[in-house]
């Protein structure tokens, strides 16, 4: 298991009902899984926010170690100790 900090920002923290998170997730998730695993543990408005037909809203900005992932990096394989 690996173990990755998350900030929400904006109006994110609104609908999570929270400014930050520590999630734990299996060896070798990705950030898209860490999305999903998101949507699931936050109230619904959260999900509806966060996905748009089965993708990350076109929105939606993710950083990794203060990296900004978009396209193909939503993808990546997230490691333990991660800011997100």
């Amino acid at each position: 298991m690996i173990e990755v900090t998350v900030k929400y920002f904006n109006i994110l923290s609104d609908y999570a009902r929270k400014k930050d998170d520590t999630v734990s997730l299996a060896e070798m998730s990705t950030v898209f899984d860490l999305v999903m695993n998101l949507v699931e543990r936050n109230p619904p408005s959260f999900g509806s926010v966060v996905i748009s037909d089965g993708a990350l809203s076109s929105f939606i900005r993710i950083f990794v170690n203060d990296e900004m992932v978009s396209g193909e990096g939503i993808d990546n394989i997230l490691h333990d100790g991660d800011k997100i």
